[in-house]
């Protein structure tokens, strides 16, 4: 599950009140914290349905949640600076089960920064982030396997993620009080980091691929690139434009039938765009790909080039036959 891009978006910028509840009542992997439900490791700090807040003082604590998350995580918050200091960091921390805390936050020196433990020191940080009294900044933090990504009102912050799961979040607050409210986390299941969940990703391995329309333009776009498919490898050259037409026909078929809502008049769109692939491309780039094929018909003429083509090819044609069923 993801955030939506228009949801996270507002949560960020801090433009729909409540945006965070309302998402996560919508989506079963996004958990809408009620502070006061949880059990919290630091007393000190105030737990109510909707917020966790410290005053100012003159300690550095923190506070952890003590519920785990399993996987990669997605988290929004909204963060309020309730005094003002120089090195005092105050935003969101997410624990690994090594123990040790990675915390994004917002801190009057650099002023964001992202802190871990591991290192005890800043592993990134920029400037530019206004820090002042009263604002509720938005927070996103994104945990992937490899890489914790923090964004606050689009100023980012980025490292590798030094911690092990299952994942705890909680609060710093640095001497100075903070009040962190709208906390929403959903659990995520995203190996390419493109914002598709892997199980809607056809590729969960590709960040530029995720449906069969990207796959198509993707092919497109390498088949346009002379420094990948030369102007040698076209039997004439001049047949590249040809065959980039025939891909933008099968485009068109395809988004078409994607969009439509009659199922028996998708799989006919899906028919023709497959007797297009099967026809118009794979009997001009399979001569070479040792499955019986004859080299004559072959618009692609040199093995290379085959190679990059024909799988994506091959890919696209079993996608279209399958709905056809």
């Amino acid at each position: 599950m993801k955030f939506l891009p228009n949801v996270v978006a507002a949560l960020v910028a801090g433009l729909l009140v409540n945006a965070s509840v309302l998402y996560a009542e919508e989506n079963d992997n996004c958990l809408a914290v009620v502070p006061s439900d949880y059990q919290w490791t630091n007393p000190s700090f105030t737990y109510t349905k909707n917020s966790v807040s410290r005053g100012n003082q003159s300690s550095n604590t923190n506070t952890v949640m003590q519920k785990e998350f399993a996987g990669d995580l997605d988290v929004a918050a909204k963060v309020e600076l309730l005094g003002l200091g120089y090195s005092d960091g105050k935003g969101i921390l997410i624990q690994g089960k090594n123990g040790y805390l990675m915390s994004v936050a917002l801190d009057d020196s650099a002023p964001l920064i992202m802190w871990s433990t591991k290192q005890s020191k800043v592993v990134s940080s920029v400037q530019g982030v206004p820090t002042v009294l009263g604002r509720k900044y938005g927070f996103h933090i994104k945990v992937t396997e490899t890489t914790i990504t923090g964004t606050v009102d689009g100023f980012v912050v980025s490292a590798p993620n030094e911690l092990t799961p299952p994942y705890k979040i909680g609060v710093i607050a640095q001497r100075s009080g903070v009040i962190v409210s709208d906390i929403v986390v959903c659990e995520t299941n995203d190996r390419d980091n493109d914002g598709v969940d892997d199980d809607d990703d056809l590729f969960p391995d590709d960040p530029k691929r995720a449906t069969i329309i990207d796959h198509i333009n993707c092919i497109i776009e390498y088949v346009s690139d002379d420094a990948v498919i030369f102007d040698s490898d076209w039997q004439n050259k001049k047949m590249r434009n040809a065959y980039l037409n025939k891909l933008e026909v099968i485009l068109e078929l395809v988004t078409a039938a994607e969009a439509a809502e009659d199922p028996e008049a998708a799989a006919l769109i899906y028919a023709e765009a497959l007797d297009k692939v099967n026809n118009d491309l794979i009997k001009k780039t399979d001569g070479l790909q040792g499955v019986g094929a004859s080299e004559r018909d072959d618009w692609l003429k040199v093995q290379e080039a085959q190679d990059i083509v024909y799988p994506d090819l091959l890919f696209l044609s079993e996608y279209l036959l399958e709905k056809t069923l």
